[in-house]
């Protein structure tokens, strides 16, 4: 679980940072939680998880890790709220 949270927050932070318009550019990740994590085949999971962004939204998304050569990468995600749950505020503010 702890790989799959850490997979998932360095994908996003990446992610924000290639497409500036996005949410995951706008607010900082504050945390990831995994809902679920079920492996579909050898080397290959998926998980959901819920990606709360610091002021912004929170994202539940469903995401397939793929295991590569130098660690596990995200395959694929998939925004599983579209923009449903209301902002997040987070406590350390």
């Amino acid at each position: 679980m702890k790989r799959s949270t850490s997979v998932i927050h360095h994908y996003f932070n990446r992610y924000g940072r290639k497409f500036k318009e996005t949410d995951f550019h706008k607010y900082k990740i504050d945390k990831v939680e995994i809902l679920d994590r079920q492996e579909l085949h050898k080397h290959y999971v998926d998980v959901t998880a819920m990606i709360f962004l610091k002021g912004g939204p929170i994202y539940k998304v469903s995401a397939n890790l793929e295991k590569k050569t130098l660690g596990w990468r995200v395959s694929s995600w998939e925004d599983l709220n579209a923009g449903q749950i209301p902002e997040y505020q987070s406590l350390s503010q």
